[in-house]
C-alpha cells in the first residue's frame, strides 16, 4: 500500500502528472502538424538518423538525464546532446540544437527548474488562473484543503502571492559582452553563458508582457545578427542606421527618425520612435511609433516623393501632388 503521509509523495505526483500533461499536449500538436503539413510519422523519421528533439516534451528527456539529476549531470548531458545535434554535424540541425539550449536554460537554473518541476509552465492563464500544482494536489489530497468542494474564499489572494514569488526577479541591465543586434533595445537581463545568449525580459509587443528567451550564439550566419520577434530571440539580417531621412511633413510631428538599412539587400525602412497626431485637441498627445518601407515608394514614384503622417501611419505621396494639396489648404484658410 502507498503511504499517503510520505513527505515527497505530493512532489512526485505533481512531477509525474506534469510530464504526462506535457506529453499529451505535444502529441496533440504533432498530430495537427502531421495532418496540416504532411510530416512523416515518428517511426519514419527515426529510421533516417537521429531522433528529432523538437517533439520531446520533457526537458529531462531532451538532455537524457534523470529527474533527480545533479547540476553536473545536467551539464554533462547538455554538452553531449549539443555535440550530437550541432548544425555543423551531418545529422544535426538548428531546431534540435535550439531545443537542447532551451532545456538546459531551464534545468541549469535552480528557480526555473523548481518552477518547471511543479508544472508552472502548465498553469492556466487569465484572471482566475489556477496553478497546475494546486489542481493535482486537490485531486489526490482533498483532505488537505478544508474548503473543498466549495473552495477557499481567500484562494485568489493566496495564489497571487505565490505566483509573484515564482516570477523572475526584476530585469537586470544587459552585460557588456553580449553580441550586437536589435534585441538590445527590447530585451533586458541578457548575458552569455556556455555559448548561449539568454535574456530574462524580452518585450512581446503586448502591454507590459515579457518573456524569457535564449539562443546559441553560433546559431546565426555571418551576415545575420540577433533580433527580438514577439519575445523570442531570432536570427535576422544585419542592419545599420542612417540619418539621411527623406523629406516630408512627418518631420514636424515625429522625433528620433532614422533609416534602418539591410546590408545584404540594400532595402531601407523609415522608423520614427516618437510621433504625435496633428489634432486640434488640447489634451496631452500620446506618442507612438511609426514605420514605412521605402522600397515601394521608390518603385512607385522614382525618388520623386515625400513622406507624410496620416493619423497613425506614415505614407509616401508624389511630391507635386503633395505641394498642390498644401496650396489648396492654404487657399481655404484665406
Amino acid at each position: 500500500l502507498l503511504d499517503r503521509n510520505f513527505d515527497m509523495l505530493g512532489d512526485l505526483l505533481v512531477s509525474a502528472c506534469a510530464n504526462e500533461e506535457r506529453e499529451k499536449r505535444m502529441n496533440e500538436t504533432r498530430k495537427r502538424m502531421v495532418i496540416d503539413a504532411g510530416l512523416p510519422s515518428p517511426s519514419d523519421s527515426a529510421e533516417e538518423g537521429l531522433e528529432s528533439l523538437v517533439f520531446r516534451a520533457n526537458h529531462y528527456l531532451v538532455l537524457e538525464t534523470a529527474h533527480d539529476a545533479s547540476s553536473a549531470s545536467i551539464k554533462k548531458g547538455y554538452r553531449k546532446m549539443s555535440r550530437n545535434y550541432h548544425p555543423d554535424k551531418t545529422n544535426g540541425n538548428a531546431a534540435d540544437f535550439e531545443r537542447v539550449h532551451e532545456a538546459y536554460d531551464v534545468l541549469s537554473d535552480e528557480e526555473k527548474r523548481k518552477f518547471y518541476d511543479c508544472g508552472g509552465d502548465l498553469s492556466e492563464n487569465g484572471d482566475n488562473r489556477k496553478s497546475f500544482q494546486d489542481l493535482v494536489l486537490k485531486k489526490y489530497f482533498p483532505e488537505k484543503f478544508p474548503f473543498q468542494p466549495f473552495g477557499n474564499p481567500l484562494e485568489n489572494k493566496i495564489r497571487s502571492g505565490s505566483l509573484n514569488r515564482n516570477k523572475p526577479a526584476t530585469a537586470k541591465p544587459n552585460e557588456p559582452n553580449i553580441p550586437e543586434g536589435s534585441y538590445k533595445t527590447s530585451c533586458l537581463g541578457c548575458s552569455v553563458t556556455d555559448d548561449v545568449l539568454s535574456c530574462t525580459h524580452c518585450q512581446t509587443g503586448q502591454h507590459r508582457i515579457t518573456k524569457e528567451s535564449s539562443i546559441g550564439i553560433h546559431a546565426c550566419g555571418i551576415n545575420d545578427s540577433f533580433g527580438n520577434v514577439n519575445g523570442e530571440l531570432k536570427c535576422e539580417p544585419k542592419r545599420r542606421r542612417s540619418y539621411n531621412i527623406p523629406p516630408g511633413n512627418y518631420i514636424d510631428f515625429c522625433d528620433e527618425c532614422y533609416l534602418l538599412i539591410i546590408e545584404d539587400t540594400g532595402s531601407a525602412e523609415l522608423i520614427c520612435e516618437g510621433c504625435v497626431r496633428k489634432t486640434p485637441s488640447r489634451r496631452r498627445k500620446r506618442k507612438f511609433k511609426a514605420s514605412l518601407g521605402l522600397e515601394v515608394c521608390i518603385n512607385t514614384y522614382n525618388d520623386q516623393y515625400i513622406v507624410v503622417l496620416d493619423k497613425y501611419t506614415l505614407k509616401c505621396v508624389e511630391a507635386e501632388q503633395s505641394s498642390h494639396e498644401h496650396a489648396t489648404e492654404a487657399e481655404k484658410e484665406l
